[in-house]
């Protein structure tokens, strides 16, 4: 299934996305980036999460803990908050500086971003962060 993707990898603007794309694996891998590149920003839908197994989305996560400190702070039905997935145990605070998520920040964004794009190709992104060498 992954022949069309071998063909056009095989093109040079294929090689290129393909070194670029994991060039910036091995950039977030190392924390080499900006953790303000990280910042993600989903639609909030207060009071239709179920609180089963405590599977809060983190945009709820964090709205909710704002309108803790300050009531006034209640997102509007789907607006965005932001918040940045860092390492660390949840609900801890750290003074130390906040370390960013590789594994999270590749596999549940980019990768499933890239894989969209390259569906259209017949392969998945996957096998390629599975197989970039660290």
């Amino acid at each position: 299934m992954c022949s069309a993707w071998a063909a056009a990898e095989r093109a040079q603007w294929g090689v290129k996305v393909k070194e670029y794309v994991e060039r910036q694996w091995t950039k977030i891998l190392s924390v080499r980036v900006s953790l303000a590149d990280f910042v993600f920003a989903k639609e909030v839908r207060l009071g239709t999460y179920r609180a089963a197994h405590g599977l809060v989305p983190p945009a709820a996560q964090v709205a909710s803990r704002a309108m803790a400190t300050d009531p006034r702070a209640e997102p509007r039905y789907g607006e965005r908050v932001p918040y940045v997935v860092v390492h660390g145990e949840p609900g801890a605070q750290s003074p130390a500086p906040l370390l960013l998520h590789p594994p999270y920040s590749i596999m549940s964004v980019l990768v499933t971003d890239i894989a969209w794009l390259i569906l259209r190709f017949f392969c998945g992104a996957r096998n390629w962060h599975v197989s970039n060498p660290d």
